[in-house]
């Protein structure tokens, strides 16, 4: 996704001062711009979605695509699925994961949705994998591996696609759109004065 960075009315403003103060401003413009706006559309999935911002960063990233253009491209760095579990309460299984054996199992609740259900996986269990990542595993019944046991497959929810398409990159490009004007003149008087 490309944001554009509206500076409709601000032409005027870039062309009276020294084109190397007007890039060094859209530049530090455009990092300022983004880092707050990210910030804004983690917060937002996270008043949907029972994760925290700290999770969310991995997914998703800015780059600047074009000073001159004023665009921002926003990518979100994950095609794949947040695991499962993301969404489970770590405390009510820090003792299974300390057994000899590693595994929780039975059953795992999980809370996806803030305000929503808990859901129950009824044979699923955590497993620390030889990559030492942990997560929700669930047995296929009647479905069975190479080695005749059933089959064991990992538990993932939603995309981080899904996640910011709907809820995150909006407010991303609200905020950008917002505060566009006075962040531009704010850096150019912080260089004008450099100047003088």
């Amino acid at each position: 996704m490309i944001v554009t960075i509206d500076m409709t009315g601000q032409e005027a403003l870039l062309k009276a001062v020294n084109p190397n103060t007007a890039k060094k401003a859209i530049k530090r413009t455009l990092k300022e711009l983004m880092s707050s706006a990210m910030t804004a559309g983690q917060k937002e999935v996270t008043k949907t979605y029972n994760l925290k911002t700290s999770q969310l960063k991995r997914y998703i990233g800015s780059r600047v695509v074009s000073n001159a253009g004023l665009q921002v491209s926003v990518s979100i760095r994950s095609q794949g699925y947040v695991s499962m579990f993301n969404f489970i309460n770590k405390a009510s299984i820090q003792s299974s994961l300390t057994r000899k054996n590693k595994n929780s199992k039975g059953k795992v609740k999980v809370k996806i949705i803030k305000g929503g259900g808990a859901h129950t996986f009824r044979h699923a269990f955590v497993m620390i994998g030889k990559s030492g990542n942990i997560g929700i595993f669930e047995r296929v019944r009647g479905v069975k591996s190479s080695t005749g046991n059933d089959k064991i497959t990992r538990l993932n929810t939603v995309g981080p696609i899904g996640m910011f398409e709907k809820i995150g990159l909006p407010i991303i490009q609200d905020h950008v759109t917002s505060r566009a004007a006075n962040v531009l003149k704010r850096n150019l008087a912080f260089y004008m004065s450099k100047e003088s």
